[in-house]
């Protein structure tokens, strides 16, 4: 060859002519269908001369590495990213330890300032903080964004690590730009950390789960539980570093935690896996204070995960409960809403990875502080589908458009590129009405809105969702409807997908079921309270009410409630309800 061909094609080109081959018969050889191109062919030329002119190194005996070499290392047949194996460091490296942890979290035993309490909302996209002070609830902002130099975000963070060549561990927007200037073709950003417990395997801890090869390129291996406690330590240490420096308030006061909705087996194991994460989060926070935007190396924190591991106690005393989104949603907007009203009010809060409805009977009086809600029985539902179903149509869309299909030799490498661009074009399209995308071949092509909007993967994720809708309202007993069935029932959106067009249709229209026929009215975006006292959340409300209602100092009612309506008062079992005002 004239020219060496560039290794980094020559590795995506060699993956492509792998992945062409099938087991033969015994499944002890391989064969390949077809020839071999020009290009493969020169691929296998430019790694024998690079082999040949490699000089030939002994292994190094120093080389970090989490497993232990008698450690056994299960491997799923499906993904390596199922490896299963406890990661215990080996004792003969505790003196070659890079970092010292910061334990001061263990010096209480009790929160600090508590009338303070704090909500972390760990989000598949983005991430988000607050807190409030005080039983009036004084909600206390909390820029995160500003905390994290991000580029015009002041709230929420991205809820995203990269692992660089050169294992160097980047966090929030900073991982977005590290990962487009990266190898494309080798390495993916990981945006689907808390996926990996809302969609995850719950037969194992998250401590014997290794990340796949995909989202980490270095020898060192570690756990799904090291890289989602250290990207909470990030969330942590921010939302920490703002109360101490904005308002004055310690670093370790009580926190909740917003959960989708899962079932109750799967929602046990959340908790535990959460519970513990968190705890450890609080260390490593401050460990790594404010040294997140430049990066930090893998292998100190790794050295300084293992080193938790090795803890006799936690800062547990600082995890209070979880809340369920939904419940977290109505907190924010209906015990604080505007007017006077006894209804029903269906709270739909959508973020990437879930969709969340929750149905409640309110009554509320600003005039006299009457603000009562009710969660009516079995009627918080989640669906598995949110803003990320939208994007993987976009994504799916662009690749029709532009003719890509999975056999096609470049498949892998626009693939991946998208997805690291695919929000952006996603938010594009939806502002404009119009995408002009340019994929990794350099080929264009335009999107437009209406034509995505008709496609058949998009109408499955409405019908979804108006179909979960209907659900509820024929889980509920007559009482209610009877009652309700003249008067509208009021749909609030929340959540980074609540402007979406397909939710927004939530809000409106009639649900026919039965002999009912039962309106809806769309609540406004932003209730009046943060107008007129919070105006600097506004734009960024819908994205923070879970939040913001997680911080309340009172949830709503979340049961016992009563399954069927008494119109002025009822009594379950355990509790009688007082008479509406």
């Amino acid at each position: 060859m004239e020219k060496q061909m560039d290794l980094d094609n020559a590795n995506f080109l060699l993956e492509n002519l792998i992945g062409r081959m099938e087991r033969d018969g015994d499944a002890k050889r391989w064969k390949l269908e077809g020839s071999i191109s020009s290009m493969e062919m020169d691929v296998l030329q430019t790694i024998l001369e690079t082999l040949a002119a490699a000089p030939i190194e002994s292994p190094s005996s120093t080389a970090t590495e989490a497993i232990p070499e008698k450690a056994e290392v299960v491997v799923d047949t499906k993904e390596q990213a199922e490896d299963e194996t406890p990661i215990p460091e080996s004792a003969d490296k505790v003196d070659d330890q890079k970092i010292k942890l910061d334990t001061t979290a263990l010096s209480f035993d009790s929160p600090q300032n508590p009338d303070v309490t704090l909500c972390l909302d760990f989000g598949t996209a983005m991430s988000k903080a607050a807190a409030s002070r005080g039983i009036e609830d004084e909600f206390l902002e909390l820029k995160l964004g500003e905390q994290a130099k991000q580029d015009g975000i002041a709230y929420p963070v991205f809820s995203s690590v990269f692992i660089s060549d050169s294992g160097m561990v980047y966090f929030g927007q900073e991982s977005v730009k590290q990962s487009m200037i990266a190898n494309i073709a080798k390495t993916v950003r990981f945006d689907s950390l808390k996926q990996e417990i809302t969609l995850g395997r719950t037969d194992a801890s998250l401590d014997k789960q290794l990340v796949n090869d995909k989202f980490n390129p270095s020898n060192l291996k570690i756990t799904k539980a090291c890289l989602i406690t250290i990207y909470l330590a990030y969330l942590t240490d921010l939302a920490c570093s703002s109360l101490e420096e904005q308002h004055g308030v310690s670093r370790y006061v009580k926190r909740r935690y917003a959960l989708p909705v899962f079932q109750e087996s799967h929602s046990r194991w959340v908790k535990q896996q959460l519970e513990l994460l968190l705890s450890r989060a609080q260390i490593l926070a401050d460990t790594f204070h404010d040294q997140w935007h430049e990066g930090i190396e893998l292998s100190k924190i790794n050295d300084a995960y293992q080193q938790l591991l090795k803890l006799d106690k936690l800062p547990d005393y600082l995890i209070g409960d979880s809340v369920l989104e939904p419940i977290a949603a109505a907190s924010s907007r209906i015990q604080r809403d505007e007017g006077a009203a006894r209804e029903l009010v269906m709270i739909v809060d959508v973020g990437a990875g879930t969709t969340d409805f929750a149905l409640f009977l309110v009554s509320q009086d600003a005039e006299k502080e009457v603000f009562k809600a009710f969660l009516i029985p079995d009627t918080v539902k989640g669906v598995r589908q949110a803003g990320d179903a939208i994007d993987n149509a976009l994504r799916i869309a662009i690749l029709e458009n532009s003719h890509i299909d999975s056999k096609s030799s470049q498949f892998d490498l626009i693939n991946s590129n998208l997805q690291r661009y695919i929000r952006s074009y996603k938010e594009t399209l939806f502002d404009t009405g119009t995408l002009h995308y340019t994929i990794a071949d350099d080929s264009e092509g335009n999107i437009n809105l209406n034509d995505f909007l008709n496609r058949e993967q998009v109408k499955k994720f409405e019908s979804l969702l108006e179909a979960t809708f209907l659900k509820i309202l024929q889980s509920v007993d007559s009482s209610y409807l009877d009652y309700f069935q003249n008067l509208p029932i009021k749909v609030v959106l929340t959540g980074g997908g609540a402007t979406l067009p397909m939710i927004q249709g939530l809000g409106n229209g009639l649900v026919k079921f039965d002999s009912y026929s039962i309106s809806r009215q769309m609540a406004t975006l932003v209730p009046d309270w943060v107008i007129d006292n919070y105006p600097y959340f506004e734009d960024e409300y819908p994205q923070l009410a879970v939040a913001l209602g997680g911080a309340c100092s009172e949830l709503p009612e979340q049961g016992p409630s009563f399954a069927k309506f008494y119109g002025v008062g009822g009594k379950t079992d355990q509790w009688q309800v007082e008479k509406f005002q």
